[in-house]
């Protein structure tokens, strides 16, 4: 196993703070969009799903994210500078894998957006690492997350912090297109 310390670039002056259910959701609303803008320009079709609108899937999302943070150990992790987000991270707390020897719980990182002028200066890894901390904190060895299809940058980010593939999301269909 490898164990990989990544330290973030300067980064003073951004605060860091742990939400748990009571989070204003709407402060992470511009930060979903700029997520969703770049997740859709690397997969504008999903298999063969179309792009939502950012408004649409902020909609949406925001209602998983509060549905996601009234279970039991979920958080909110999210970085300021000059009183404003730049950076959030959604996480929760599932079952640890049946065949596998991991924990009996798990955490689950469902999204993590960094502002899109500020990507690459060490803020995802600022949130990310507050994550980590939490979920040691709660007796959570093992996280899991996933990066969608096109989204290199954010492949290569994970790997460097230690992160490694353990699978492959797959999208189906249960009717044909006709045509």
């Amino acid at each position: 196993r490898i164990s990989v310390t990544i330290r973030p670039m300067d980064v003073a002056g951004v605060a860091v703070a742990l939400h748990r259910s009571d989070v204003d959701l709407e402060q992470f609303a511009s930060l979903y969009a700029q997520l969703h803008e770049h997740q859709a320009a690397g997969a504008p079709v999903l298999g063969n799903l179309a792009a939502r609108t950012a408004v649409e899937a902020w909609e949406r999302r925001k209602r998983h994210y509060r549905q996601w943070l009234r279970q039991d150990g979920a958080f909110a992790v999210s970085a300021s500078l000059d009183q404003r987000i730049v950076a959030f991270a959604i996480v929760v707390v599932g079952d640890g894998y049946d065949g596998w020897r991991s924990g009996e719980r798990v955490g689950e990182v469902k999204d993590i957006a960094v502002a899109a002028g500020l990507r690459r200066q060490g803020l995802g890894a600022l949130v990310l690492e507050r994550v980590e901390r939490e979920l040691r904190s709660g007796g959570i060895s093992e996280y899991r997350l996933n990066v969608v299809a096109g989204n290199d940058a954010a492949i290569e980010f994970y790997r460097r912090r230690g992160l490694r593939a353990v699978g492959q999301l797959m999208l189906g269909r249960t009717a044909k297109d006709e045509g």
